[in-house]
């Protein structure tokens, strides 16, 4: 059996928790870390996810642990590919 992959998710709005779902039933990818540039995104994963939020996804990409990542917004897109 393959282990789970650790997934640090950048941007958060209403599909991301089936999103996750899916990725962890289907990828064997586990959001670890959600980054996301606003509050009430941080707010809304934190509660569905219960993991650890960073309203600067730069130093989320230095400071978790993790094997992926899910871009999935606009802001700072390229600069969070070359981070990751």
């Amino acid at each position: 059996m393959t282990p789970m992959q650790r997934l640090a998710v950048c941007g958060w709005d209403e599909r991301s928790p089936l999103l996750l779902q899916r990725l962890e039933q289907r990828a064997e990818l586990r959001a670890v870390a959600v980054g996301a540039r606003h509050t009430a995104e941080l707010v809304r994963a934190r509660s569905a996810t219960g993991l650890p939020c960073f309203q600067h996804v730069l130093e989320m990409l230095r400071v978790a642990d993790y094997d992926a990542v899910l871009i999935d917004c606009d802001l700072h897109a390229g600069e969070i590919a070359g981070r990751a």
